[in-house]
C-alpha cells in the first residue's frame, strides 16, 4: 500500500504542476510580447510545488500592467473616381463567374438548375451593380476590375432596396 500512496502522491504532484502551468503560462508568453529584449525568466525547480490558488492568480493578474489595444486600422479611402473604361469585360468562363454561374444574359439562365432565379432579375437591378441605370457595362463587387453586362445574372442575385 506503500507504494501505491507514493504513486498517488507522485501522480498528484505532476498533476498539481502541470496544472498550474496551464494556466500560468499563457499570460506569462502574454506579458512578455511587450517586453523587448527583456531576460527570460529563470526556471521554476521540478521539486518546487505551486502554491497558485486562485485569489493568488488573481491578485498576480490585476498587478500585471494591461497593453493597451491595438489602434483600428481605417479602411482605405475609395478613389474619388475610377476610370473603368480600361477595365475587361467579365468572361462567363472566368473561373468566379463560373462559380457564381454568370451569364452575360439573364434571359440564357437555367432555370431548372437556379430556381431562385426570377424573371426580371438582372445585373442593372442588383445590389452589388456599380454602375447607373444608363450603363450597358459596369463594375461589380463580387468581381472586382472587371465589368459585367447589365442585362448579366448570377446566383449572387440580391435586389436593391
Amino acid at each position: 500500500m506503500n507504494k501505491h500512496h507514493e504513486s498517488n502522491a507522485t501522480r498528484r504532484r505532476f498533476l498539481k504542476l502541470a496544472g498550474g502551468a496551464a494556466v500560468v503560462v499563457p499570460f506569462a508568453g502574454l506579458s512578455a510580447c511587450g517586453k523587448q529584449g527583456a531576460p527570460a525568466p529563470a526556471p521554476v525547480p521540478a521539486d518546487m510545488e505551486p502554491t497558485l490558488t486562485p485569489e493568488s492568480m488573481r491578485s498576480e493578474l490585476a498587478a500585471e500592467p494591461v497593453a493597451p489595444a491595438p489602434e483600428p486600422v481605417a479602411p482605405p479611402a475609395a478613389p474619388a473616381a475610377q476610370n473603368t473604361a480600361d477595365w475587361p469585360r467579365l468572361e462567363e468562363s472566368d473561373p468566379v463567374a463560373a462559380a457564381l454561374a454568370y451569364k452575360h444574359l439573364a434571359s440564357e439562365v437555367d432555370k431548372a438548375k437556379y430556381r431562385q432565379f426570377v424573371a426580371g432579375q438582372n445585373c442593372a437591378n442588383c445590389l452589388q451593380w456599380k454602375g447607373s441605370d444608363s450603363d450597358a457595362w459596369a463594375p461589380c463587387g463580387l468581381f472586382p476590375g472587371k465589368l459585367v453586362d447589365a442585362r448579366g445574372w448570377c446566383m449572387s442575385y440580391v435586389p436593391k432596396a
